[in-house]
């Protein structure tokens, strides 16, 4: 069985350069580089009045990217109509058009961005072949991480997965589907996850 471990020692700390007293401006920003087997995720979903829901994820790597060095940035934006329908659609950049910033969550592929403080989030994205949103996420709880958010795998902690995340947020903005564009007010989930 392979040994496992949240990190949360003093020492955990103290190495990853974690405050251990608050969640700082710096851990929403890119914490992986382009090495073999990493990735991360900046994730969002929501549910909204009307009944329809979104998920989103902007990822620095394809699957088949992690088995390489470099950027194969990719977001995926999946919208559930009112009816139950969904539809999901990704697009895929070069990494020369792309930025991560590693001081707080800004994170731009092309003309998509999703950017926030951990009180306030904004996501555009409309690149997608038929789908597009405009949402800002407004921050109802404090951020939240376990220990350092990292738990360690392996003898020697060599692999690791990750979790800080922003449990609630009321969402505003906006959904393009079928054509449309609808207004929208939700409640949704944001976390900011990686991992090797």
């Amino acid at each position: 069985m392979v040994r496992a471990r949240l990190m949360d020692k003093p020492e955990d700390f103290q190495n990853l350069g974690i405050n251990p007293d608050k969640v700082e401006l710096w851990e929403g920003g890119r914490r992986n580089s382009d090495a073999i087997g990493n990735n991360e995720v900046w994730y969002f979903d929501g549910n909204f009045d009307d009944g329809s829901k979104v998920v989103i994820g902007f990822r620095p790597k394809t699957v088949a990217g992690m088995r390489e060095t470099g950027w194969t940035p990719n977001l995926n934006l999946a919208i559930t109509r009112p009816d139950g329908t969904t539809t999901q659609e990704f697009t895929f950049y070069d990494g020369n058009d792309c930025q991560m910033s590693t001081e707080k969550t800004d994170v731009t592929y092309g003309s998509d961005y999703c950017r926030g403080d951990f009180k306030d989030y904004d996501i555009h994205i409309e690149s997608t072949e038929s789908l597009a949103c405009d949402l800002h996420y407004h921050a109802v709880v404090e951020p939240f991480r376990q220990g350092t958010s990292v738990i360690a795998l392996g003898d020697n902690d060599e692999y690791y997965y990750t979790d800080l995340c922003v449990p609630r947020c009321e969402i505003t903005g906006s959904l393009t589907y079928d054509g449309k564009t609808v207004n929208v007010h939700g409640y949704g989930y944001h976390d900011h996850q990686w991992f090797n």
